[in-house]
C-alpha cells in the first residue's frame, strides 16, 4: 500500500451555507472550522495511530508525512465542502547514529 487517504468532511448544511453566502469572512470562517479539526484528526491519528514494526515490538513514530486538498463539490459536483488529506505509508524514526531513513508503517484504528 502507498499510502492513505483520509477525509475530513463538513456536514451539507455547512458546505451548502459555504457555496452560496456572499461573505468573504463566512466563507473564511467555515474553511477555518474545518481546517482546525482536519489539524485536530490528524493529532489524533498521529498520537495514536502512527506505528512501526521493525521486530516484534511497535514503536510509535514522530508524525504523519502527507499533503492536504480541499474540495468544494462532490463527484457530482454538489456542495460538499471536505479536505483529503494524503498520507504516506512512509515514515521516519531515529536510529543510534542519528539517520533517519523512510521505513513503512500501517496505520491503527
Amino acid at each position: 500500500m502507498v499510502g492513505y487517504d483520509v477525509t475530513f468532511s463538513v456536514p451539507k448544511s455547512v458546505s451548502l451555507l459555504w457555496a452560496v453566502t456572499d461573505s468573504p469572512a463566512v466563507r473564511d470562517d467555515v474553511t477555518a472550522a474545518l481546517d482546525a479539526a482536519v489539524r485536530a484528526g490528524l493529532e489524533y491519528l498521529e498520537a495514536n495511530a502512527a506505528w512501526v514494526r521493525t521486530g516484534p515490538i511497535p514503536i510509535q513514530t514522530a508524525g504523519l508525512l502527507g499533503a492536504a486538498y480541499l474540495h468544494a463539490t462532490n463527484r457530482n459536483l454538489e456542495p460538499q465542502l471536505h479536505t483529503h488529506v494524503v498520507i504516506a505509508n512512509r515514515l521516519r524514526r531515529s536510529l543510534r547514529n542519528g539517520a533517519k531513513p523512510p521505513v513503512p508503517f500501517r496505520l491503527r484504528c
